[in-house]
């Protein structure tokens, strides 16, 4: 067995996972792995190995008290749950239960808005019950429908008409994994773009604000990200007003030591709207993103905040000036994919390429995050050159496609 100076445990040994495994590991910890399955990406990794469900929390919480843990971490977003209950429980530091139970469920968060004066659209919450048209007869369109807790976009849709309102009803329930939703007031966004990113609490201070452009496919929908991009576009003094409201979140709520994943709407008007604040590393390579753009290593500070190493005074952290961004790849239409080919244009930007979805393999039409074919990293001399290139992208981005009916006319015309 081996000897370390200090023991992480790690909810679940996935893909999600695996890189901030990869860093524990590095950095020299005893990693204490729990996931259900046996075989998984970070079991080569484990020094000690619990095969248990990520979400039972008095199991986890029975290995945590065996192993005498030092910290505790996962960016599963059902893990968090378990994850800050044993922090809580062992006085690890973690944002505290009471705070992520406010953070990590909408209708309790748009709750904690309204009642401390923050701006927030008007909501109705609502569970599986028979569709009574009546009952929505006074909402005024588009509204917004969403799982009350789910990730990724799953479940969310804009809705224009009431005629298509019990289809985006059903849909959120579907997504939603206690069976609730909510009907939302739509927000008329002053730009083609949420701030977006994220940011680290460290001792209830926010130490690091990685704000970026989260992208939208405006030709699609206007709430499924599509990418990222550094530096800002918005002007630094609308930053800084949206840096107070977060501010005083964190302090209302006594959040610390946690990764938030950050949503924010500025409307026509300028006022803000914080969406979301999740407790989690934000997807789509956001972490990657930030190493590239800022010098900032989410893994290790992630990992060292989670078992009381991280201090700010030892936070390398730079101002650096980088135009550099992110972008899904995805198709409006599913199929079977043939392949990604990019104009010379935009290859002249191109950093990385990651896809997941292989030639091959069935593609679907991009309604949330779980349906991109991969990501791509770009890279630009200038804010304008970056944001009059990311205006136009999908110009420079053809995905073949080929679908059963263009087989069977395949076919038949052979």
């Amino acid at each position: 067995m081996k000897t370390k100076e200090k023991k992480i445990m790690i909810l679940g040994g996935g893909p999600n996972q695996i890189k901030f495994i990869e860093t524990a590991h590095a950095l020299g910890y005893y990693i204490v792995l729990c996931d259900f399955k046996e075989e998984n990406l970070g079991i080569r990794y484990a020094d000690s190995f619990y095969q248990i469900s990520i979400i039972d929390t008095e199991a986890v919480y029975e290995a945590a008290v065996r192993e005498e843990i030092d910290g505790i971490f996962t960016t599963s977003e059902p893990g968090m749950f378990t994850c800050s209950y044993v922090a809580t429980k062992l006085n690890l530091p973690m944002i505290d239960f009471a705070a992520l139970n406010i953070l990590a469920n909408k209708t309790r968060m748009k709750n904690f808005l309204i009642e401390n004066g923050f701006n927030c659209p008007v909501y109705y919450e609502l569970a599986a019950e028979a569709f009574d048209q009546e009952k929505f007869a006074d909402l005024r369109y588009p509204v917004i429908v969403k799982p009350i807790d789910s990730s990724g976009s799953r479940g969310v849709s804009r809705v224009d008409t009431i005629s298509q309102l019990e289809a985006g009803i059903n849909t959120a329930l579907a997504a939603s994994k206690s069976g609730k939703a909510l009907i939302e007031e739509y927000i008329v966004n002053k730009y083609p773009f949420v701030v977006g990113g994220d940011i680290l609490v460290l001792n209830h201070e926010v130490v690091f604000w990685g704000i970026l452009n989260s992208m939208r496919d405006l030709s699609l929908n206007d709430h499924v990200p599509v990418g990222t991009s550094s530096p800002s576009y918005v002007s630094e003094d609308l930053l800084a007003a949206v840096k107070r409201e977060i501010e005083r979140v964190i302090s209302l709520l006594g959040v610390c030591n946690i990764t938030l994943n950050i949503e924010v709407i500025i409307d026509e008007n300028g006022k803000i709207y914080i969406i979301e604040l999740n407790p989690r590393n934000g997807g789509n390579m956001i972490p990657e993103l930030l190493y590239v753009a800022k010098d900032y290593d989410s893994y290790s500070c992630s990992i060292q905040m989670a078992c009381g190493d991280l201090a700010k005074e030892r936070l390398q952290l730079t101002e650096v000036t980088k135009f550099v961004s992110t972008y899904v790849i995805h198709s409006e239409k599913s199929g079977i994919l043939q392949g990604v080919e990019y104009s010379e244009k935009l290859q002249d930007h191109l950093l990385e390429e990651h896809l997941t979805v292989k030639t091959g393999e069935p593609v679907e039409a991009f309604t949330d995050a779980s349906k991109k074919i991969g990501i791509i990293f770009l890279q630009f001399s200038s804010l304008a050159e970056m944001r009059e290139f990311l205006d136009n992208i999908n110009q420079e981005i053809t995905i073949k496609l080929t679908t059963p009916d263009t087989k069977e006319r395949s076919m038949n015309n052979a």
